[in-house]
């Protein structure tokens, strides 16, 4: 009896401090009518996991490193809910203290469940019995198997987004991709948009006029960009074959790649994220290649990822900044394979560096001395103070805040999105007082600071705050599925010949549908990823798995750079949802066979 009243009390108590603190967060936003469903969850989670952890002792570094990751996420989401739903937090003390009592409350339920996925992982791995030292690992197969089973992979994946192809004939010229082909047909180029790109596009577009239809040139971008995106999918689900995955576990990748609409909507769409996402994808699976073989790279595995890593850089402006950051901590980490990844990844960078150098010249693109890109964050904190007439500043220093910010811009400007407050911002004024600039910012910061969280917050909580909707409003949809005309040149003549899947997709994302799909809206969600991202970095850590930390450190490096952004959008951040399935493989992968020095050597 005292048994079970040692594990009863934990139970009950763990779960009432959780979904109490859920039930005044909702009331207070007034969402209990709307969210009184997710009080049921919370508590039919927190009570079983809470049980397993109390009945099999966890120990103290598993708890630890449960209520880290719980308290992270509980935190995030207890302040998400507030600034999404308030779009305001905290202005005093106590109610700072409030809300941070809050967190704690609700912690408890992300804490027992994080704490219980680190208990189970190594049961489950054994069990599941695959990757590294298995016997599955690396199977004996030829060279010519080897090909036709990664073409079999790339060509399934190619044939399920056929039909999307055909519905929304050529292509989907959204985003900036109109922009980029006024560039092309004006013959005026920046470095706005990623000229690797923007001259790509500029190809198939010329190509099309030339034999007198845009829209047959850009049909065949679409399909190199199909090709290409599916490329590297299906070589992702057939390093999973060579690396002792399971059967069950590679059609579940390749169902995803294959049916997830994002993918087959993405893979026409003219934004360069795609294609970054792509290379993105190809440098991870080429550098999980070598960790599963035992942190082993072949000299032709590094030129290949030389290649694909300058590719990767050469499609988004900021990824060299995380390449940059991640660099050292990747290099670091693996462990009887640095030189060979340093030659990788200096490769890349010269690679990257030197292309990106002679496209700038054949184009002549002048420098761009557009800054307000980068100060999105800065001056959407500015704004938000500013615009706030309870919010004291005096005249003077109102009056030279409005001398970097177009005032008539504050007038109902969009809290989520910076395009309104930076695309009227004084550039030239920011490029030469930069320092000044970031004194006044820094001064008024340090008077309104949960001010300036609270404008960061609302501009990014679509990358971290899982129940965020304005991600998906800022365009009025989710996905963009319409057609933009060019303005100028040739336009592109769009043919539907398969109105079925068109009014589906139009459907499900055009009027944003899919949230009331239970399984399709968290796989939509941008912060599922982002969470996952986390729980992989802290699951490596606490079981001191250096050589899988590389991949996830590189995603964590980029991830971190969309903190800095203007806006919260899922094309951004595509890139993760594709490595996504790479990620937990590694958790899933059995881990004595890290260090084993038998691991047999195989090129992948």
């Amino acid at each position: 009896m005292k048994n079970k009243i040692k594990l009863i009390i934990p139970v009950a108590v763990a779960t009432l401090i959780a979904t109490i603190s859920l039930w005044i967060v909702y009331k207070e936003t007034g969402k209990i009518s709307e969210e009184w469903w997710k009080l049921g969850i919370t508590a039919l989670c927190t009570a079983p996991a809470t049980l397993y952890v109390v009945y099999n002792k966890v120990t103290k570094r598993q708890l630890v490193f449960g209520c880290v990751g719980g308290a992270l996420y509980g935190f995030m989401y207890i302040y998400g809910a507030y600034v999404h739903n308030l779009l305001e937090t905290a202005r005093s003390i106590g109610e700072l203290m409030k809300l941070f009592a809050l967190a704690i409350g609700y912690s408890v339920f992300p804490m027992m469940l994080f704490t219980t996925i680190i208990m189970i992982l190594p049961k489950l791995r054994e069990r599941l019995n695959m990757g590294m030292s298995t016997d599955n690992c690396y199977p004996q197969i030829s060279r010519k198997k080897a090909v036709l089973t990664c073409l079999m992979y790339i060509g399934i994946i190619f044939l399920f987004w056929v039909p999307v192809f055909l519905a929304y004939y050529p292509t989907l010229l959204q985003y900036d991709g109109a922009y980029q082909l006024q560039d092309v047909i004006k013959e005026v180029h920046s470095i706005w948009h990623p000229l690797a790109h923007t001259l790509l596009m500029g190809v198939f577009y010329n190509f099309g006029v030339s034999v007198g239809s845009a829209a047959f040139g850009m049909a065949f971008y679409s399909i190199l960009q199909m090709l290409v995106l599916a490329g590297f999918m299906g070589y992702t689900v057939f390093v999973l074959y060579r690396s002792g995955a399971p059967k069950w576990l590679r059609i579940i990748v390749l169902l995803v790649y294959s049916l997830f609409p994002v993918n087959s909507i993405f893979a026409i769409t003219t934004t360069k994220d795609v294609l970054f996402a792509a290379f993105f994808l190809g440098f991870i699976i080429l550098l999980v290649s070598g960790i599963v073989n035992k942190n082993s790279y072949t000299w032709v595995q590094v030129v290949v990822m030389m290649v694909v890593g300058g590719a990767m850089l050469l499609y988004r402006n900021n990824a060299i900044y995380a390449f940059a950051v991640a660099a050292p901590f990747m290099i670091w980490n693996m462990k009887g394979a640095r030189v060979k990844l340093l030659c990788a990844i200096l490769g890349s960078v010269i690679l990257y560096t030197s292309v990106n150098e002679a496209l700038i010249s054949v184009a002549k693109a002048p420098e761009s001395k557009n800054v307000t890109e980068k100060m999105s964050v800065p001056l959407m904190q500015l704004a938000y103070v500013v615009s706030d007439p309870s919010n004291e500043l005096d005249p003077q220093t109102r009056a030279e805040v409005l001398t970097y910010i177009n005032e008539s811009s504050l007038s109902g400007y969009y809290l989520v999105i910076a395009d309104q407050i930076k695309g009227n911002a004084n550039n030239d004024l920011l490029r030469e007082n930069m320092t000044n600039f970031f004194k006044m910012w820094g001064k008024i910061g340090l008077k309104y600071p949960m001010q300036y969280l609270d404008a960061w917050g609302i501009l990014t909580m679509g990358y971290w705050y899982m129940d965020d909707i304005y991600n998906t409003m800022i365009y009025g949809r989710f996905m963009m599925l319409g057609h933009k005309q060019i303005g100028m040149g040739e336009e592109i003549e769009k043919t539907c010949y398969l109105p079925v899947v068109q009014k589906m997709m139009d459907k499900l994302f055009g009027n944003n549908q899919y949230q009331k799909i239970p399984i399709i809206s968290t796989l939509c969600t941008p912060a599922f990823y982002f969470w996952i991202l986390i729980g992989y970095l802290l699951i490596v850590w606490y079981e001191k798995r250096r050589g899988l930390a590389a991949p996830g450190i590189l995603c964590l490096a980029y991830y971190a750079t969309l903190f800095l952004g203007p806006v919260a959008l899922i094309r951004y951040m595509y890139c993760i949802m594709v490595v996504t399935p790479v990620l937990l493989f590694l958790l899933l992968c059995k881990k004595d066979g890290e260090n084993n020095a038998d691991t047999k050597v195989v090129t992948l």
